[in-house]
This record gives structure tokens, C-alpha cells and sequence, in this order.
């Protein structure tokens, strides 16, 4: 499982360009890991449920679309696309508290700034997708919690 404050020193040296990020193996973290509930139970104070389930839906969405043009980008070695890619997913990551796939997210777009495109497909490629498919479960898990039917 992925440890809050190590997590947080880490994506503050690289936001700062202090040190740079290295990958690390890749991990079997338990869905509990992929979401803030902190931040969630904050949303969920200021908006009404079946907003929320709208929000989570369209995250969800969005989060699908950019892991494809992502790794669509990463095997076409289009370094600009993956990098914007993955701007787009280390904030739909961070908007839910979501640090597995905002720390990765935020990796592939460093290493694409320093034009590092070997290391930056590479971690695109081996570990977007279960990232993604990790992140939208605890998504779907979440929804479920809040109130299932967007239409209530």
C-alpha cells in the first residue's frame, strides 16, 4: 500500500524539480489505496448525491479516454500527446484524491518534459492501463457507496 506522507514528500520533490522521480516496480494495491476519503467525504458534503454520481460517472469517462489516447500516444511515440495525456489524468486523478494515478500520471509527464520518451512509453505502457483499471474500480466501488442511480 502506498504510504500518504512518503507519497506527498515524493510529488513535492518532483513538482519543485528537486529530485527526480524514479519508477518503482509495479504494485497489487487494494482499491482503498486509489482514493482520498478525506477529499471524498468533502464532495460529497457539497453537492447533492445524485450530482455526485454524475460527477463520478463523467470522471470515470474521462479518466477511460485519456488512459487510451495516453498509451495510443506511448506506442506511436507522439511524446507531446502522451505528455498532455497525462497532464490531463494527474488532475483527474488529484481531483478525486486519487495519488496512484496522479503520481503516475505526473511521472510520464516529467519524463516527456525532459525528453526522456524511452522512459516515458515505457511506464505508459506497463502500467497505465492497470493503474486506470485500478482507479476506475475504486471509482465504480465509490459510486456505488454514494447512491448507485444518477437519476435519483
Amino acid at each position: 500500500p502506498l504510504q500518504k506522507n512518503v507519497l506527498h514528500e515524493a510529488l513535492a520533490r518532483a513538482l519543485h524539480g528537486d529530485v527526480e522521480v524514479i519508477p518503482g516496480n509495479r504494485e497489487n494495491t487494494s482499491s482503498d489505496t486509489y482514493l482520498d476519503n478525506a477529499m471524498l467525504d468533502e464532495l460529497k458534503s457539497s453537492l447533492p448525491p445524485a450530482q455526485l454520481v454524475k460527477l463520478v460517472d463523467q470522471v470515470i469517462v474521462d479518466i477511460e479516454a485519456k488512459v487510451q489516447e495516453g498509451i495510443a500516444s506511448a506506442e506511436r511515440e507522439e511524446i507531446e500527446s502522451l505528455s498532455r495525456a497525462s497532464h490531463a489524468l494527474k488532475g483527474l486523478g488529484a481531483s478525486f484524491g486519487n495519488d496512484a494515478l496522479a503520481q503516475l500520471a505526473d511521472r510520464i509527464q516529467q519524463a516527456c518534459k525532459r525528453g526522456e520518451a524511452l522512459q516515458a512509453t515505457t511506464m505508459a505502457l506497463e502500467n497505465l492501463e492497470d493503474t486506470c483499471a485500478n482507479s476506475v474500480s475504486a471509482l465504480q466501488a465509490y459510486r456505488q457507496h454514494i447512491g448507485g442511480d444518477a437519476n435519483a
